[in-house]
């Protein structure tokens, strides 16, 4: 059975924190107090809370300052806070240090629970919203070949379909019309609409909508910096709300009317650059979106991109045709005059074809070559390359040039000769007065040894000057930058370390010294951070968790093995196929793992999973040992 949530109260008041851990309890809660800000890190030192309630005065350490603590080493925790002395400065204050809300003192017994239940409400969503973010990262390493990952899946016909059907459509705006209706059915929406940003401009335009009337959520167009859709393209990441009225990011509760949609998918569509966004809102049976529908319409919006990226190519395809066919007038349009420039100038002209054969020829050139222009000219071939040659008697010319070259080498000379002496004199003279002194005190073997070393230091330097000008002539190629496999391992362990620690997870990292030399492309750094969440959402109580690597015949194996709660044999045969997972369905879309095997098949490696239920999982990186050659193609 789960845990129920744990709650801290901290107040410097015994009767407050005595009411509300009593009122707690008895609705199904943890609950602990602490008497102040001190007393509240102790306790969230040893142990781990969902929420912790806290009062805005109190002594030794006020409640701003503990906020403050709470959101820098405890970031996944809910905060809240209660005050007597309530202000609308001191709510908005403790509202941007990350509490999710403010109450008022006395506190009433339905508020207060209501209020938690939707801060709860909105710590599964946050962790849910992180751990889509997460698949979505992975599957960009696949783009829209993860529709070959499940080609019988049904919703993935529908967008491969619609990926033949697309580049058929002319007119933009029936594209988009096309694209919205399959939104619509893929996530079982009644209302939506899809903006498209204007070529050159900073403006959204509704390119297609169904069920929107005047009053729906989406402004008709303008700046994208304006309401949810301009949240989305800021952040240029998907949003799922499947309940806005507990997401303190969009809801006003003092508003006027209430929201008519409150859940709401709203979709950037972007590839390499960003060509607008899907919006909707009010699923057919009432049921918030979940994170599936998501990922579908994030798929459909790459597709959507992919089209939209092939016709702006063809687009500019035909325009630069089409400038090539004015061009050719205009030169058509020249040719006269052309000729009959080439006639009256000194200097030869001829052109050539690929195969070096004479197509044309002015009076000068035959004239140069003491030939009759007549039979200078072959037979012409059509559709060939050609090329323009110019002939001139350069003769005088080149006499000059070769003097000047010369003289600007002697001038060269003479400078790097000046240079030369300079730098070489002042140490050559010191190593000769040293050898002559270590000669005069032969006898005296520690007098030779301080000449002959400062000797030595002088053909260091002449040594250093002579490399310096070496390197000048000849600079060195630059080195770039790339990453280690242990790298990107240790990358991932570092950006989850915040959950590690929040819920008491020890993690310990060995490997052996080759993964320190092997590059690698950067996928592997998504396939690390998903395996590595999944063992910790399998601890969320405390455990550990080990991460190895080893080289064992001509290949690598990175294991991961936690104690957690381990997977059912049953469950373990599927965790592999695409929407399969055992999470809730608010917290997962069953991608990861998919996406982890597809990625690491595309450099020739495995990936297993052994488990046992109440135990702990091992997952196994299989890896062959030139996976760096391997990277490099690919």
């Amino acid at each position: 059975m789960p845990k129920p949530p744990a709650i801290l109260v901290v107040d410097d008041e015994p009767a407050i924190t005595e009411t509300i851990q009593e009122i707690l309890i008895a609705h199904g809660y943890q609950a602990s107090t602490a008497k102040d800000g001190l007393a509240a890190l102790e306790q969230l030192e040893k142990d781990r809370f969902d929420m912790v309630l806290i009062d805005v005065v109190m002594p030794e350490m006020g409640g701003m300052e503990l906020l403050r603590q709470i959101s820098l080493l405890y970031p996944e925790t809910m905060t809240m806070m209660l005050s007597g002395y309530s202000s609308i400065k001191d709510a908005v204050a403790a509202i941007k240090l990350g509490a999710y809300d403010y109450i008022a003192k006395p506190v009433h017994p339905e508020a207060l629970l209501f209020t938690i239940e939707r801060a709860l409400q909105f710590k599964d969503l946050r962790l849910a919203t992180r751990e889509l973010e997460w698949t979505l990262k992975g599957a960009e390493a696949l783009g829209l070949q993860f529709l070959e990952l499940a080609p019988e899946v049904e919703e993935f016909k529908v967008l491969e379909q619609l990926r033949q059907e697309a580049p058929q459509v002319e007119d933009w705006q029936q594209l988009a019309h096309l694209f919205l209706e399959k939104a619509l059915d893929l996530s079982q929406a009644t209302r939506g609409s899809i903006f498209l940003l204007q070529p050159d401009q900073d403006e959204l335009t509704c390119a297609a909508q169904r069920g929107l009337d005047t009053d729906h959520n989406y402004p008709s167009g303008g700046s994208p910096a304006e309401g949810i859709m301009g949240y989305v393209l800021q952040h240029g990441r998907p949003l799922l709300v499947p309940d806005i009225t507990n997401d303190p990011r969009f809801y006003d509760p003092h508003q006027s009317q209430p929201p008519r949609s409150t859940s709401f998918i709203a979709m950037p569509v972007m590839e390499e650059k960003l060509w607008g966004i899907i919006n909707l809102s009010d699923r057919q049976d009432r049921q918030p979106f979940t994170s599936r529908e998501l990922f579908l319409i994030w798929l459909l919006a790459r597709v959507m991109a992919e089209i939209l990226s092939m016709k702006k190519q063809e687009e500019e395809s035909r325009r630069i045709n089409q400038v090539l066919v004015d061009t050719k007038s205009e030169l058509d349009q020249m040719k006269g005059y052309i000729s009959h420039l080439s006639k009256s100038v000194t200097i030869g002209l001829a052109v050539i074809d690929q195969d070096m054969r004479l197509c044309s020829t002015n009076p000068a050139f035959a004239k140069l070559l003491n030939r009759d222009e007549s039979n200078l000219i072959g037979e012409e071939e059509p559709e060939q390359p050609r090329v323009l040659l110019v002939l001139d008697d350069i003769t005088e010319f080149e006499q000059m040039r070769q003097r000047l070259a010369f003289s600007e080498h002697l001038a060269i000379l003479g400078k790097l000769s000046t240079c030369v002496v300079h730098e070489l004199n002042n140490p050559l003279d010191g190593v000769m007065r040293y050898i002559s002194l270590a000669l005069l005190k032969r006898d005296d073997s520690r007098e030779v040894e301080r000449y002959l070393s400062e000797a030595q230091r002088g053909l260091n330097r002449i040594s250093q000057s002579v490399r310096s000008m070496l390197n000048l002539s000849q600079p060195q190629p630059e080195i770039k930058a790339r990453s280690t496999l242990l790298n990107q391992l240790r990358e991932a362990v570092k950006i989850l370390m915040f959950q590690a620690n929040d819920q008491e997870v020890e993690v310990t990292l060995e490997m052996s010294p080759g993964f320190d030399n092997l590059m690698v492309a950067s996928d592997f750094y998504m396939v690390f951070v998903n395996v590595i969440k999944n063992a910790l959402n399998a601890m969320p109580h405390g455990g550990k968790l080990q991460i190895s690597g080893v080289e064992e015949l001509g290949r690598m194996f990175i294991r991961f093995k936690d104690n957690g709660e381990g997977i059912a044999p049953h469950n373990l045969e599927k965790i592999f196929e695409p929407f399969f997972t055992t999470k809730k369905k608010e917290r997962g879309i069953g991608l990861g793992l998919a996406i982890c095997k597809k990625i690491i098949e595309r450099y020739g490696g495995q990936i297993k999973v052994d488990s046992l239920v109440g135990q702990g999982t091992t997952v196994t990186i299989e890896l062959p040992l030139p996976v760096a050659d391997r990277c490099q193609k690919l």
